[in-house]
């Protein structure tokens, strides 16, 4: 693990930690599919830490990242979750002082449970984020263009849902064709 460091110069040490510090860099971008509520720009809140750990905020939206009391990196839909130590995304690691766009892998909670998910992607670099949002954009409108013009849906418990639907041209919902009765 190139984050971890081992000297014997107290001056290495020092220059080290100025290093690390220089690493918290005011903006990070969230790439999240399942979560574009939270997707974008997040800015580092400059006078706050939580548990001796920076805290970004989402510049158009309400997300908050920030560190759990067990060291992980979360990303809450309100600035409850700080309080709470709650979140919707979190590393799947300890962080051990990383910052948060050195975090790998990430999963999101999902009926109670983490669920591991390779497309979430945090990132210091803004083009980065850029790239991959337009990805994923170029994708979904491969799925919807794959997508069936008409579909028909039985549902006898709410027969007023039951009919045809046809979908909307140029509309995507998270990633996906949308269908109107």
């Amino acid at each position: 693990d190139s984050r971890i460091k081992v000297t014997t110069s107290p001056s290495d040490f020092e220059a080290f930690c100025r290093s690390e510090d220089a690493e918290e860099h005011s903006s990070l971008w969230l790439v999240a599919p399942r979560f574009p509520q939270l997707q974008g720009e997040y800015r580092k809140q400059e006078t706050r830490k939580e548990r001796s750990q920076p805290v970004w905020r989402q510049v158009s939206g309400e997300g908050w990242i920030f560190s759990t009391n067990k060291g992980r990196w979360f990303i809450s839909d309100s600035e409850e979750g700080i309080a709470n130590n709650r979140g919707v995304l979190a590393s799947t690691t300890q962080h051990n002082g990383s910052a948060p766009y050195r975090m790998e892998q990430w999963q999101f909670l999902s009926q109670g449970s983490w669920q591991s998910d390779q497309t979430i992607f945090l990132t210091e670099k803004q083009a980065e984020a850029q790239r991959r949002v337009a990805e994923q954009q170029r994708e979904a409108v491969k799925r919807t263009d794959r997508a069936p013009d008409k579909v028909w849906i039985l549902c006898q418990p709410k027969p007023h849902l039951q009919g045809e639907y046809v979908k909307q041209p140029a509309r995507i919902e998270r990633g996906q064709a949308v269908w109107r009765q």
